[in-house]
């Protein structure tokens, strides 16, 4: 699947001017556009999943209640969404922690009370916003906060938002996907404290947050087939989960865990090329756990269409890999005129990575959507099919000048294992339908003999 990030207009703009934006009147994630033809455009693109941004302090009066006008235009969004017939990820976003620093996400009651009135601002014009935590005393103070005094607070409002939004939204339709948080801080992130304290106590909190999330929340939404997406520390989204991946053992069942999917948040760094050992090290974290899937949650083009090379490495990985990806982002507000309110004109970090301005597409976005319409086409030539219904030859798929000559059984719980072997030995995928194509007739290796790695059964 492909899908985009709707969208950073809910995020505050400190570094403009002296104005602090507080919280917007409505909600409006494509400013003035005409929503249909945005809609149309998404979907003639080939784009099928939307993940779309909520914000905890946006949706909370600050005496707590539900500002119940904006969830509903929130949900009624969601609803249009539905009804267009994409998949949706309900993203509890956070981003530098809250607006009172520069970001965006929790209200000020998550802020240790001798913090609560500071107001940062992003040097640079926020050009240098993602290494803001390695040396803020402050976000260090409220992560550490966040997970010793904050984890029950944070588990009454997801269920708070969730409930009304069951009764928000006009149909059966609801939600595929709910991430339970948006790249979360952890204190010692600070001046990289992290690497050499990886056994951290907060990867431990960090997984008990989660595990209390699912357990609490999943009866919420079990009737809906909801899944729980779940991220590391927000300092893996980079080359340092090369080495570290923040999240501790979870403490909920295999059938749980069936309902959960590894968020991984892929920025490839522009002066180094990782991105195999980035992923590899992702999906082992995904089997490590036992979680049902992967979704590439956020990647994107760092050099904003300065120098498009490492982007299209993502999006040839991804795609050789079968890999549900999100694109970070798509804001037709960005320089234009169309924004509802004047902050949300420009990016929030001066990184303008939107595939589509107004409903033009940007360089980013021809790329974008070129991978994305590049489909599989299935030939049948000839049919052969063994007696125990394992293994088929002769049948074609061909998709970027790849040939899928081979046919594998394949359940969901092994697509990681695929997939590893796969990027291990440069080999192309495709999940369809109960079975996996391949480009290779090998899928796995076991005490140096050649077998069908999904179910043990030897190639003949």
């Amino acid at each position: 699947m492909y899908g985009v990030n709707i969208s950073s207009t809910v995020k505050n703009k400190p570094q403009i001017g002296d104005v602090y934006y507080k919280k917007r009147n409505s909600y409006s994630p494509i400013g003035n556009n005409e929503v249909h033809q945005f809609l149309q455009q998404l979907r003639l693109h080939n784009i099928t999943l939307i993940r779309q941004i909520i914000c905890i302090d946006e949706v909370l009066n600050e005496d707590d209640t539900l500002r119940l006008d904006y969830l509903q235009q929130f949900a009624d969004f969601s609803q249009l969404l539905f009804d267009y017939g994409f998949k949706v990820i309900l993203d509890f976003h956070q981003d530098i922690f809250s607006r009172q620093l520069g970001g965006c996400g929790l209200p000020l009651k998550y802020i240790p009370i001798h913090h609560r009135n500071i107001i940062l601002k992003l040097g640079h014009e926020g050009k240098f916003w993602g290494s803001s935590p390695l040396y803020s005393t402050i976000q260090s103070e409220c992560w550490a906060n966040f997970y010793s005094n904050c984890q029950q607070m944070y588990k009454t409002d997801l269920l708070k938002i969730i409930t009304q939004l069951k009764v928000s939204l006009k149909s059966f339709a609801f939600y595929s996907y709910i991430d339970l948080i948006n790249e979360p801080g952890c204190s010692p992130v600070k001046y990289s404290k992290f690497i050499f304290e990886h056994n951290i106590p907060q990867r431990t909190q960090l997984s008990q947050l989660y595990s209390v999330l699912i357990t609490e929340l999943e009866p919420e939404i079990k009737r809906f087939d909801t899944k729980f997406i779940i991220e590391p520390f927000n300092y893996d989204v980079s080359q340092i989960a090369l080495k570290y991946i923040g999240l501790g053992e979870l403490n909920i069942t295999i059938e749980q865990r069936n309902s959960v999917v590894y968020g991984a948040h892929v920025y490839q760094p522009t002066f180094t090329s990782n991105l195999k050992a980035i992923v590899l090290n992702h999906l082992k974290e995904q089997k490590k756990h036992g979680l049902c899937d992967i979704i590439i949650g956020e990647f994107g083009d760092l050099t904003q269409g300065k120098n498009s090379r490492k982007f299209k490495q993502q999006l040839k990985l991804f795609k050789q890999l079968d890999l549900t990806q999100i694109i970070w982002e798509c804001d037709p507000n960005y320089n234009t005129e169309t924004c509802t309110y004047v902050q949300d004109r420009y990016p929030w970090n001066h990184e303008d990575m939107s595939i589509m301005r107004g409903l033009d597409t940007t360089k980013l976005g021809v790329l974008y959507f070129q991978s994305a319409k590049s489909k599989h086409v299935k030939i049948l030539k000839s049919f052969y099919e063994d007696i125990e219904n394992t293994y088929i030859r002769c049948i074609e798929w061909i998709g970027a000048k790849i040939r899928f000559n081979y046919c594998f059984k394949a359940i969901q719980a092994n697509y990681v294992d695929i997939r590893i072997f796969a990027l291990k030995h440069n080999i192309w995928i495709l999940f369809e339908n109960g079975y996996c194509y391949s480009s290779s007739p090998v899928l796995g290796f076991d005490n140096h003999k050649l077998i069908y790695c999904l179910g043990g059964v030897e190639i003949v």
